[in-house]
C-alpha cells in the first residue's frame, strides 16, 4: 500500500477503511458553534416533536469530531434507523429522529452515530470526522457531555500496544519507521470481545518534521477501519500538539481486536542538521493517552510496550570505500563487549551515557576490538563507532 501523508481531508472507501488527516493548513475561524449563533433552532425543535440536533462527525456527541468518534461506529456497525431528511457532511447543527436504539454504556441515540444519515451506520460514516476533524459545537440535543464509559471488563493479562523501531539508528534527515503492533494474550476470555481502540503516539517534535508524517495502516487487515490525525498548522484550529499523532482502530460490528496481529506502521521524518554541538540524540516514543473498548461498551486496561531510536550526526564525506558489516555482542552485557567488522579497518570507538559523558574511548586497526564493560554502572549506553566516511551508533545495555 502506498505511504499517504497525514493531509487535511483524505479519505478512502476502500475495503481497508482508514481516514487520514492533517488539520486544515489554510487559515480557517475556529468553528465553535454555540445556542447564541443558532437561537431559532431552540424554537424550532419543540414543535418537532421528538426530534433531536447532531453535527456530522461528533459519534458520541461530546461536543467535537475527533479519532474517539470512530468507536461508536464500530460499536454500532450494520444498524438501521431513519434517515436524516436533508444531510449532509457539512458541520452545521442538523434534525434528525431518533433511533430508539442506544449505545449499549453510555445511552447516545444512534442517530448521532448516523454522520451520513443515510439510516445505515458504515464505513461511509467515517468520512464526516476527516472533514469536520477537531471542530468544536456545544449547541446539540440532548446537549453534549463528555463520553464517560463507566463499565470496565476485569482482565488477569492486559492487552498492550507494541511499538518497534523497524531501526535501531537513524541521521538526520533519514525516514524512521516505527511498526504498531497490538499483542492479545491467550488467557483473555472470549466474552472480552474487544473490539475498538483509540490511542496517542508521541515522541519529541523538535527531532521531527511533522508536516511529512504518515500512517500506513496493514493492507491486509480488511476488516479494520481506522483514523489517523498529526499536528495541525493552522491558527485557530484545535489539534494534537507537536509531536504527537493520534489513531484510533475499530472492527466492523466483530471483535476484530480479540487477536493479535498489526495495527500499521508510521513514518517519522527527522529533522536535518538538528544535532548542534552533538554526535547523536535519542527519539522516545510512548503512547500515555489509549482506550480499549469491547462490543458493550466496556472499557479494557490497555498497557504499552515503547521504543526508542538513536539519531546520529549525517556524516558527509567523497570517499568511495563502502562502510564494514558491524556486529556488536553480546547486548546485554557484562563484562566483555566484542565489535565485529567483516574486513580490516581503522576505526575509532567510544561508550558514553544517554547524557553524553564519555566514559570509554579507544582505537583499532583490525577486524575486531574487545570492551571491558565490568567495571560501568549498569544501564544504557551508546556505542560510537567511526571510520572513515562511515560511523555506526549502537545503545547497549550493561548489566550487573
Amino acid at each position: 500500500m502506498e505511504s499517504l501523508p497525514l493531509a487535511a481531508g483524505q479519505f478512502s472507501q476502500q475495503p481497508n477503511q482508514f481516514t487520514i488527516m492533517h488539520k486544515h493548513q489554510i487559515n480557517l475561524p475556529k468553528v465553535t458553534l454555540s445556542a447564541i449563533a443558532f437561537p431559532a433552532l431552540f424554537l424550532l425543535l419543540p414543535l418537532s416533536g421528538y426530534s433531536q440536533l447532531m453535527f456530522p462527525g461528533d459519534t458520541n456527541n461530546d461536543g467535537t469530531a475527533n479519532h474517539f468518534d470512530l468507536l461508536p461506529i464500530g460499536v454500532a456497525y450494520g444498524m438501521e434507523g431513519p434517515e436524516r431528511f436533508g444531510a449532509s457532511l457539512v458541520w452545521t447543527p442538523q434534525e434528525n429522529t431518533p433511533w430508539a436504539t442506544t449505545l449499549p454504556l453510555s445511552g447516545i441515540d444512534l442517530g448521532f452515530v448516523d454522520a451520513d444519515g443515510n439510516g445505515i451506520i458504515d464505513s461511509l460514516d467515517i468520512d464526516a470526522i476527516p472533514l469536520n476533524y477537531d471542530s468544536l459545537q456545544n449547541v446539540s440535543i440532548p446537549p453534549p457531555m463528555p463520553w464517560v464509559l463507566p463499565d470496565t471488563f476485569p482482565v488477569v493479562e492486559v492487552p498492550y500496544l507494541q511499538l518497534t523501531f523497524q531501526e535501531n539508528t537513524v541521521l538526520e534527515g533519514d525516514t524512521a519507521i516505527l511498526f504498531i503492533d497490538y499483542v492479545y494474550p491467550a488467557s483473555m476470555p472470549p466474552t472480552a470481545s474487544a473490539l475498538a481502540m483509540a490511542f496517542t503516539i508521541s515522541f519529541d517534535g523538535t527531532l521531527t518534521d511533522d508536516s511529512q508524517t504518515f500512517f500506513e495502516p496493514t493492507p491486509t487487515a480488511t476488516d479494520l477501519m481506522h483514523v489517523a490525525a498529526a499536528t495541525a498548522f493552522a491558527e485557530g484550529w484545535r489539534s494534537p500538539g507537536e509531536g504527537l499523532v493520534e489513531i484510533a482502530t475499530s472492527g466492523r460490528g466483530t471483535p476484530a481486536l480479540s487477536m493479535s496481529r498489526p495495527i500499521g506502521k508510521l513514518g517519522i521524518i527527522i529533522e536535518d542538521m538538528i544535532l548542534q554541538g552533538q554526535d547523536f540524540d535519542t527519539l522516545e516514543v510512548d503512547i500515555p493517552q489509549r482506550l480499549l473498548i469491547n462490543l458493550g461498551e466496556q472499557v479494557i486496561d490497555l498497557g504499552v510496550q515503547k521504543d526508542s531510536l538513536i539519531i546520529a550526526k549525517t556524516v558527509r564525506t567523497t570517499s568511495l570505500t563502502p562502510a564494514p558489516k558491524i556486529q556488536i555482542f553480546p547486548n546485554p552485557v557484562k563484562e566483555q563487549l566484542f565489535i565485529q567488522l567483516n574486513r580490516e579497518a581503522e576505526f575509532a570507538w567510544r561508550i558514553s551515557n544517554l547524557s553524553g559523558k564519555t566514559f570509554k574511548q579507544g582505537k583499532d586497526m583490525s577486524r575486531s576490538a574487545t570492551l571491558s564493560t565490568s567495571d560501568l554502572p549498569s544501564g544504557f549506553y551508546f556505542l560510537e563507532i567511526v571510520g572513515e566516511g562511515w560511523r555506526e551508533v549502537e545503545k547497549v545495555f550493561v548489566c550487573e
